[in-house]
């Protein structure tokens, strides 16, 4: 009997030694070191930048796994709710998320929008504050790069990976970035820093040109009627604030919203005019909230010759 037991605890003691330590993966083939395969992994670092270690289970075996809009996008919208202001009083059942779009680089990137209510205004952690209760919308801009955030501006102004009001000094050598993520290197002269998106505050150097050579001409006969078709979203409290220069010549007649069937997205918006008489005029066109005392998200000039 003593014998049996002696074996029986042998035994015990050297599969014991056998064992994989606690909290380590076992090692081996298929058995989470594919490292020696093509496409193996155990780590991201182990991977091309614009890829991930994907592991499966239970074998902890890893592929190299390129990123894809999809993680990226939840990447993006955690990113937005560990933000300082969406933790402060950001109503999560408000969310929107508008079509995205894929950057223009050598990544695998996107650019994610996303809207939101808060319940009170301002932004970041506003602890100990006098706060007004208001329910106040919020259009967050984010970048996701090879699985980073690389850019992230709520309302155009607020920077929220330094959780403070972004410095858009729109300021680098001709070709490269400038603004803020270029570094803020100023433009040669007689060029100016041209933004890469509506509240993006880099882009590249581009020579400057004269308001007559950005201007689209339109020619109408007087009576006949014409439209400006642009992007907007109610939703976010934006939208196109139209001033015509000379309204003898010009008419503004009003506007029709065509929508996607998701709440936040933004719609395809028709104004329509009608032109009164020979003549010239401008109509100013001002992507903007019109209660903000802020510099509008875009602009658009539309120079209109009647004959």
């Amino acid at each position: 009997m003593k014998v049996v037991l002696a074996i029986a605890l042998l035994a015990l003691a050297l599969s014991g030694c056998a064992a994989n330590p606690p909290n380590v993966p076992p090692v081996g083939p298929g058995l989470g070191n594919n490292t020696g395969q093509p496409g193996g992994c155990l780590r991201d670092d182990q991977c091309p930048s614009d890829s991930r270690c994907g592991i499966s289970y239970p074998d902890l075996s890893g592929t190299c796994v390129p990123y894809t809009q999809e993680f990226s996008e939840s990447l993006a919208l955690d990113f937005l709710k560990a933000d300082e202001t969406f933790k402060f009083d950001g109503l999560e059942t408000g969310i929107a998320i508008w079509p995205s779009t894929a950057l223009n680089c050598s990544c695998k990137g996107w650019h994610f929008t996303f809207t939101f209510e808060s319940s009170h205004a301002g932004y970041g952690n506003r602890s100990g504050q006098v706060l007004a209760q208001v329910i106040t919308k919020h259009r967050a801009d984010i970048e996701v790069k090879n699985g980073k955030v690389m850019y992230a501006v709520l309302d155009g102004q607020w920077d929220m990976i330094s959780e403070a009001m972004a410095e858009f000094n729109g300021t680098t050598s001709d070709g490269k970035l400038c603004g803020e993520i270029g570094g803020g290197i100023s433009c040669p002269a007689g060029y100016n820093c041209v933004s890469a998106g509506r509240t993006r505050p880099d882009g590249t150097c581009q020579a400057v040109t004269t308001v007559s050579d950005v201007k689209p001409v339109i020619n109408a006969k007087a009576g006949e009627e014409f439209e400006l078709p642009l992007v907007s979203n109610p939703s976010t409290g934006f939208g196109w604030l139209i001033t015509i220069e000379n309204e003898s010549v010009v008419d503004y007649l009003g506007s029709s919203d065509v929508c996607p069937d998701m709440a936040g997205a933004p719609c395809n918006t028709t104004y329509t005019f009608k032109a009164l008489k020979a003549g010239t005029t401008v109509i100013h066109m001002n992507y903007m909230r019109i209660w903000e005392s802020i510099p509008p998200q875009d602009s658009r000039e539309f120079e209109v010759t009647v004959g």
